[in-house]
């Protein structure tokens, strides 16, 4: 057997260096095709009992990247979640201070949140229930359970705030100017229980803000706002006038929200400016409910 010479050897890489190069390149770029792609865009790259743990860490005045992580007791506040939508997520016994943003970069992510909003916007006019679902291997569908309680699902209930109150909203709706038959204020009708030792210190506003998909909820400026009033376990009737611009943009977006703040007693209704100050003002949302316009009386 006759081994090539080192001559020949230096002549064939000269003659053939081009066409190695090129098949290592096209090598590489159909593993970088593959590497994009060998993931189905409809499933998550994990599973969830594959979560990364995180526990017990705080964030502040920060972005997040949430994408395959399990939070265990971490604490949040004022806070920008990233969500890629690659893969589950979940916060477990975790708590929440300020305001939260979610991010998402992903098209698929972003479509449902408006479908969500659409949807809501049509449907809870009418006395009718949204859910959200998704299917199972058999294709068939499978509720998306939620991971609150009964009690504190949907946005007329919400857990004891820092010690201050529990708050429910128990009926809800519009009331019209009797002579336009135009709405001219909302109304909600309060439960408050169980008020700790903080109540005192606090008073309760609410807040009407316009529905639509054009403004940012946290921060729209165009409010209208209830008088303040004090803490004090029972029912109460709260109602918030709203404004001309307000009127106009209801007879478009057919629906509003009200949100219930607590606010320290040193601070008045006005320097609510917008949902993201609250936290500047040492407040927070306790409930909130959308109003359609299928609820004026």
């Amino acid at each position: 057997m006759v081994m090539p010479s080192e001559s020949s050897r230096f002549v064939w890489l000269r003659r053939y260096w081009p066409t190695t190069i090129m098949v290592m390149l096209i090598a590489l770029t159909l593993f970088d095709i593959y590497n994009r792609h060998s993931h189905s865009p409809l499933h998550w790259t994990m599973r969830e009992d594959q979560e990364q743990l995180i526990y017990a860490k705080s964030y502040r005045n920060e972005s997040v990247e949430i994408d395959g992580k399990n939070f265990d007791h971490c604490k949040f506040d004022n806070v920008t979640f990233v969500y890629h939508a690659l893969a589950p997520t979940d916060f477990t016994t975790c708590d929440f201070k300020g305001n939260a943003y979610l991010k998402t970069d992903n098209d698929a992510a972003k479509g449902i949140m408006l479908m969500q909003q659409q949807l809501m916007r049509v449907i809870s006019p009418h006395g009718g229930t949204f859910y959200m679902a998704g299917v199972d291997k058999n294709g068939n569908i499978a509720p998306i359970p939620s991971p609150l309680t009964s009690e504190q699902h949907g946005a007329a209930t919400a857990p004891p705030a820092n010690g201050i109150a529990i708050f429910k909203i128990d009926s809800w709706g519009l009331f019209a100017d009797q002579s336009s038959k135009k709405p001219k204020s909302a109304f909600i009708d309060l439960d408050i229980k169980e008020a700790g030792p903080e109540a005192k210190s606090y008073n309760i506003f609410v807040l009407a803000r316009i529905s639509d998909n054009v403004s940012d909820p946290l921060t729209d400026e165009r409010l209208d706002r209830s008088t303040a009033f004090s803490i004090v376990p029972g029912n109460r009737r709260i109602e918030v006038m709203l404004s001309p611009g307000a009127v106009a943009r209801l007879e478009v977006s057919r629906a509003l929200d009200v949100i219930v703040v607590v606010l320290p007693g040193e601070f008045n209704g006005r320097q609510i400016t917008s949902l993201s100050m609250l936290s500047n003002l040492h407040g927070q949302v306790v409930a909130r409910q959308g109003v359609g316009i299928g609820t004026l009386q």
